[in-house]
């Protein structure tokens, strides 16, 4: 809900209360770029700014840019950057635990996915309930809402094997589905296999792909330890 407001106060707060069960770490990764402003005058600038309520925005002054202005004088956010290289069509590859959701960036900061019941940001293992539905939603939601904490990435990482189509065909596709309830399955009709299809005509899921071949590694190591053990066996008995 961030992006719908102008304005923010700045607070000052135990790191502990504010990062919460959030993991973190330093990051004074502009070091090499900029040279840092004295120790004391960062910490004494914030601290005048405490309780002040400032502009806020996300793509120009957001907490980035806060912090950044306060250590090296230059405003500069690198995921408001991110956020701007986003282009319709774009393939959004969403880190879930223990999976990858899938959507197609269709511009203004929306996003177009296939979701099942429990897709949702957050669902954590809930998310293997997917597993059990053979209906999903194509929705049209914001990307910060689809993604939640969860981090994201442009992954159009088939661009090398198949060509595009054309971005306002992909776009709109994408928006004639909306609201249509489609076919799911974990193995054939996934996220995945939705965006691929609008962005390549192509469906295709490498979660899946990677999965079959796994399996199909461990059953065969499975396979070759039975046989192993069966000689082993049978010159035992031969010994005896």
């Amino acid at each position: 809900m961030s992006a719908l407001t102008d304005k923010a106060i700045v607070k000052k707060e135990l790191l502990y209360d504010v990062a919460g069960s959030d993991k973190y770490q330093v990051n004074n990764k502009h070091d090499d770029k900029y040279s840092p402003l004295p120790y004391s005058k960062i910490i004494q600038r914030a601290e005048e700014l405490v309780g002040q309520e400032v502009l806020y925005k996300l793509t120009s002054e957001n907490c980035e840019h806060f912090v950044n202005e306060l250590r090296y004088g230059v405003a500069r956010s690198d995921q408001a950057r991110r956020r701007r290289t986003l282009r319709p069509g774009d393939l959004i590859e969403i880190s879930r635990f223990g999976y990858e959701h899938w959507a197609i960036y269709v511009g203004h900061g929306y996003v177009v996915h296939l979701a099942p019941p429990s897709e949702i940001a957050g669902a954590g293992a809930a998310s293997v309930l997917s597993a059990l539905t053979n209906k999903a939603i194509v929705k049209k939601e914001l990307l910060s809402d689809v993604a939640g904490r969860d981090n994201y990435r442009v992954n159009n990482k088939h661009d090398d094997k198949y060509r595009p189509l054309p971005c306002n065909k992909i776009v709109k596709r994408a928006e004639e589905l909306v609201g249509q309830e489609l076919p799911y399955s974990l193995t054939s009709d996934n996220c995945e296999h939705f965006v691929n299809h609008l962005r390549y005509g192509v469906s295709r899921s490498d979660q899946v792909t990677d999965a079959v071949t796994a399996a199909s590694v461990a059953a065969g190591v499975l396979a070759a330890a039975g046989l192993v053990g069966l000689l082993l066996a049978r010159s035992k008995r031969e010994r005896q």
